[in-house]
């Protein structure tokens, strides 16, 4: 969809995060901000590319089911992925250190979904950043 398309339309971000909204905004797109709340929680043995874009898919369709066909909704979800494990969010400033020492200096892959759910249609696409 192009960006003048979407930004014609009632956009709703389905994410918390204040760079997302930031970046919306950078492209002039206008978006309401509705957090999915979901289990985030890896199956066992799936591949990090299906886990983030499953992500990505989850959250958009939590928050799509409270609007109409009508409304866009976008939804993102980025992992860090160290020897083909998905290391997650860091659950405190200690956690947060320990990540960064794992990382540092070594190689790394960041993986980012973005799903857009208009007129009842998922649409995702994943980007891999290796460093």
């Amino acid at each position: 969809m192009s960006e003048s398309l979407l930004s014609a339309q009632h956009v709703v971000l389905a994410s918390a995060s204040p760079r997302r909204l930031e970046l919306l905004r950078q492209i002039g797109i206008t978006a309401d901000v509705h957090p999915a709340h979901i289990d985030e929680t890896p199956f066992d043995k799936e591949a990090t590319a299906d886990y983030v874009i499953r992500m990505a898919r989850k959250k958009a369709a939590a928050v799509a089911s409270s609007y109409t066909a009508d409304d866009r909704i976008i939804s993102a979800d980025t992992s860090v992925i160290l020897d083909n494990r998905i290391l997650g969010k860091p659950r405190d400033a200690e956690d947060f250190i320990s990540m960064f020492i794992q990382l540092s200096g070594r190689m790394h892959e960041v993986l980012s979904a973005v799903s857009l759910v208009t007129d009842g249609r998922h649409d995702e696409m994943l980007s891999s950043l290796v460093s």
